[in-house]
C-alpha cells in the first residue's frame, strides 16, 4: 500500500503524539539520493529506518541483507542518520520513517519518476562540448528538454575568467514532452556556458549540461575560410595546367607548321 505526505503525516502523528515533518521527494529513475535524520547528540540508543512499514536499517539490519542491493544507513557522531539510496527505482518508491528511541523523528515519501535528458547546440552545432569560435561571433545557444511534464523553468550559467552571469527563464513547450529555451550573446572571451532545467512541480529534479567556448587563435582559419582557400588554390592549379597545355599545343603547332613550309619549299626546287 502507498501513501501520500498527508497521510503518512496523520500517522506519524497517532505513532509519535506530535506532528513530525513529512518531506516529499521526487527522484528521477536511476539517480540518487540521500535521507537525512537528525536528533539530540545526547540521546542514547540507536536510529532505525523503515521503509513502507517494514525496518530496513538498525543496529542488527541492514537493507542489503533483506535483499534490497541499492541501500545503506549509516549512523554519523551520534547526531544524525543517512540512508543512502543508489541508482533509484521503481521498487525504492514509498515512505520512509526515521525513529530514534522508539520516537519518529522525520518522514519522507519518495516517488520515482522518468529522467529528464538536456542537450545543448551552439549554433546548431551539438558535435562536441568543446568548441572554439571567433571573436565578435555572434552565438545562438539552444537547450532542449526531453521527457518533462508540467511547467519547466531554465537558469543559464555563463561563467567567464572573472565573473559569472545568471539569468532564468519560463522554458516554451517545444513538442509533447519537449520544452524549448534559446540564449543569444556575442563572444568576447572563453566561457562556460551551462543550461540548468528544472521542473517547477518537482523542486527536487534538476538536470543541466554545459559547453565550454573558446576563442580561436587569430591566425586560425574557420571551416568556411580554409575550404574557400582549397577552391581558390584548386581554380589557380586548373588555370596553370590549362595555360602549360595550350602553350605546349602552341609550340607543337608551330613546329609543325615551320616543317611544313620548309618541306614546300624544298619541293619547288627540286
Amino acid at each position: 500500500m502507498k501513501y501520500n505526505c498527508i497521510s503518512i503525516t496523520f500517522l506519524l502523528v497517532i505513532i509519535s503524539h506530535k506532528v513530525i515533518g513529512c518531506l516529499t521527494k521526487w527522484i528521477p529513475n536511476g539517480q540518487s539520493i540521500s535521507l537525512e535524520c537528525d536528533f539530540k547528540p545526547e540521546d542514547t540508543g540507536k536510529p532505525v529506518w523503515r521503509f513502507n512499514g517494514k525496518t530496513i536499517f538498525a543496529d542488527s539490519v541492514d537493507a542489503y541483507e533483506l535483499g534490497i542491493s541499492n541501500v545503506h544507513g549509516e549512523f554519523i557522531n551520534n547526531s544524525h542518520t543517512f540512508l543512502n539510496i543508489q541508482h533509484v527505482q521503481a521498487e525504492n518508491e514509498g515512505n520512509y520513517i526515521c525513529l530514534f528511541n522508539g520516537t519518529v523523528q522525520v518522514g519522507y515519501t519518495l516517488h520515482v519518476i522518468d529522467p529528464i535528458h538536456v542537450k545543448l547546440w551552439v549554433n546548431n552545432n551539438n558535435n562536441s562540448k568543446h568548441q572554439q569560435r571567433h571573436k565578435g561571433e555572434k552565438l545562438i545557444l539552444t537547450c532542449l528538454a526531453f521527457n518533462v511534464t508540467g511547467n519547466t523553468s531554465v537558469y543559464w550559467t555563463i561563467q567567464s575568467a572573472v565573473d559569472t552571469n545568471v539569468t532564468k527563464e519560463t522554458a516554451r513547450r517545444f513538442q509533447n514532452k519537449t520544452v524549448k529555451a534559446q540564449l543569444s550573446l556575442v563572444l568576447v572571451e572563453n566561457i562556460n556556458v551551462t543550461c540548468h532545467v528544472t521542473l517547477d512541480k518537482f523542486e527536487d529534479v534538476e538536470e543541466d549540461v554545459t559547453i565550454s567556448v573558446s576563442l580561436k587563435p587569430v591566425n586560425s582559419f574557420s571551416e568556411e575560410t580554409k575550404y574557400i582557400w582549397i577552391f581558390v588554390l584548386a581554380g589557380i592549379t586548373i588555370t596553370v595546367i590549362c595555360l602549360v597545355v595550350c602553350f605546349i599545343g602552341y609550340w607543337r603547332r608551330k613546329g609543325n607548321s615551320s616543317n611544313h613550309t620548309y618541306s614546300s619549299v624544298k619541293l619547288w626546287r627540286y
